[in-house]
């Protein structure tokens, strides 16, 4: 399998790993076989907690057109396109902000 992966990523230059929708199936599929699709549109709860902000803060950025608006997807129904969540959120600055003391190292304590 390793051998197959590195042929495929090195004949595809646009071949990547992180991608969810990439499935390389050398095998034959079997039922406990698991493929992770990424969707397609987000609504409004799911767009607010894949960018980790509250739904207010969402609809607050989007009036002020700070953010992407949603796509009408039917009569009644409105989402947020992944991809333009994507674009967004990797365009965001990076922070001067340094993380709380008390924050990311866990039980362990801080690195020496």
């Amino acid at each position: 399998m390793a051998a197959f992966a590195s042929q495929m990523a090195s004949a595809d230059p646009a071949f990547r790993w992180d991608d969810p929708v990439t499935t390389i199936v050398n095998e034959p599929m079997s039922k406990d076989t698991i493929i992770t699709i990424k969707p397609l549109y987000l609504a409004r709860a799911e767009a607010a907690m894949y960018l980790s902000i509250s739904d207010s803060m969402l609809d607050k950025l989007v009036a002020q057109g700070d953010a992407p608006k949603p796509r009408r997807i039917s009569a009644g129904r409105t989402a947020w396109l992944v991809d333009e969540l994507d674009a967004w959120g990797r365009a965001r600055p990076v922070s001067d902000f340094v993380p709380p003391i008390n924050s990311g190292y866990g039980r362990a304590g801080k690195p020496a």
